[in-house]
């Protein structure tokens, strides 16, 4: 009967953006940092459902030798089906958790053909798949895009 290790939940440890915390789990951020750290928490992303049982937490412990930013896997994509960039894959490194992210896609005179996240809580190593569809559901036109994060 020896207890190994607590968990003290409070919902203050949630992120502040969520408007409700029904059905949205906390992760851990790291293992070897104390349990009852606040800083130690925070909610799941909404990317994923607010929850990732089973799998890897959307919230994870962020090295010393992260490099913030947004990267595209391909810069050139070719929706042919053939297996070979037929999707945008948007990757988004942050030096914290707790981000709340926008990502719009523009035609080259401006207008918005899509909205990928819209104020969307994401965990701090994030991967987005954009299935090069606009908001009717028909691929995108052969052309220059524009990615606003």
């Amino acid at each position: 009967m020896i207890v190994v290790d607590e968990f003290a939940y409070n919902e203050n440890m949630h992120s502040k953006w969520l408007s409700s915390l029904d059905g949205v789990s906390l992760e851990r951020l790291s293992s070897t940092t104390a349990t009852n750290e606040i800083s130690n928490w925070n909610s799941s992303s909404s990317l994923v459902g607010y929850a990732t049982p089973t799998y890897e937490n959307s919230q994870t412990e962020i090295g010393d030798d992260v490099t913030v930013g947004v990267e595209l896997e391909a810069d050139v994509l070719t929706p042919n089906y053939d297996g070979y960039n037929d999707e945008l894959i948007i990757k988004i490194q942050l030096d914290k958790p707790d981000y709340v992210a926008n990502v719009f896609i523009f035609d080259a005179v401006g207008r918005e053909v899509k909205r990928i996240t819209n104020n969307d809580l994401i965990g701090n190593n994030t991967e987005i798949n954009f299935d090069l569809r606009k908001e009717d559901g028909n691929l995108m036109a052969m052309g220059a895009y524009v990615i606003y994060t």
